[in-house]
């Protein structure tokens, strides 16, 4: 019976540190966004640890023809990062209206513990 309860009582103390060492590591980012002419659109995702490289980068738009909400984008192209960071979006021509890019959030494993690289949002651009 002594045993049982020594082990029930080590197993108990043992969950709060083991929970603790299992909680996510987060790494934030800054996205950035250039307009080069011609529709094409490129940036830059700055992170740490593996949050540059292969991060899914939107290019959203809010304006046009169509009437949206303010503040309601839409993707209107999407690219992945190359090992430096850098994306890039070509469209057929740059409408006016608000432009932003948003670097999606990723997870990978390393060492044994989940890393999460939070998503970033560029700030806007205007086309008038």
């Amino acid at each position: 019976m002594r045993r049982i309860l020594l082990v029930t009582v080590l197993v108990l103390a043992a969950l709060p540190a083991a929970s603790a060492s299992g909680a996510a590591i987060h790494h934030s980012a800054n996205v950035t966004i250039d307009y080069e002419g011609s529709g094409d659109f490129s940036g830059k995702v700055q992170s740490s640890g593996r949050c540059e490289k292969s991060r899914k980068v939107d290019l959203l738009f809010n304006g046009g023809i169509t009437w949206r909400p303010l503040r309601t984008f839409v993707v209107v192209g999407s690219d992945t990062t190359n090992d430096s960071g850098d994306w890039s979006v070509d469209t057929p021509a740059a409408e006016s209206g608000d432009y932003k890019a948003k670097a999606r959030r990723k997870t990978y494993n390393h060492g044994g513990r989940k890393h999460v690289c939070d998503p970033a949002t560029s700030k806007k651009i205007v086309f008038m």
